[in-house]
């Protein structure tokens, strides 16, 4: 829409679970529930900016920013910034015939604004479902959600493009952030290389 990012999900469901209580709880995907995943910035790396929003079945909220502030001592990424509110996020959940509905609203301004050229996001939609454990991604991870490197693709074209266009974009970006890393880890490398050179006092 003109002022948020809207996204809508029906999920069929013939026994609706919903245990775990609390705003941000970090246990709330033990819920019927379904997610929001967005790297803004595009750069499949937990450390630099990502969204992700959970709403359960009866309307529960967990929202959270990247970076990652811990990793789980399997070495599998914790959670961001549960501190961090969507600013204006709007939530609707709904019982239908045969499951639920959620209806996720989130406003262009918390997203750094609508853009007004071609944009691309890492991005993807997960669902869980209980009591059966079914676990399901738009663009599967093979593990866990936060697997940000397997996440899709989402492209906002405020003016027509072409999928021809859109592609370009995407390895433009890519090869950029590639780039970037390759330059990072020399400069990484020299410094280490500086700091246990037997000339070097601090």
């Amino acid at each position: 829409t003109v002022e948020a990012l809207v996204v809508q999900f029906e999920c069929s469901d013939s026994e609706i679970a919903t245990p775990v209580d609390g705003q941000d709880n970090p246990d709330l995907w033990k819920n019927d529930c379904v997610e929001i995943f967005l790297d803004l910035s595009h750069q499949h790396d937990l450390d630099a900016a990502w969204m992700h929003v959970l709403v359960t079945a009866n309307g529960q909220v967990l929202d959270q920013k990247g970076p990652v502030s811990a990793y789980f001592t399997t070495g599998e990424p914790g959670n961001g910034d549960l501190e961090f509110d969507v600013e204006g996020l709007r939530v609707k959940t709904a019982r239908i015939d045969g499951g639920w509905s959620a209806e996720i609203s989130v406003p262009w301004a918390s997203l750094g604004g609508k853009p007004d050229d071609l944009t691309i996001w890492g991005f993807n939609l997960a669902r869980e479902n209980h009591p059966g454990d079914e676990y399901q991604t738009l663009f599967p991870t093979r593990g866990p959600f936060f697997r940000i490197d397997r996440w899709g693709h989402l492209a906002l074209t405020p003016k027509a493009a072409s999928e021809e266009q859109i592609a370009a974009t995407v390895k433009a970006q890519h090869e950029a952030l590639i780039a970037h890393r390759i330059e990072v880890e020399r400069d990484k490398a020299r410094y280490d290389a500086h700091r246990n050179s037997p000339e070097q006092s601090w």
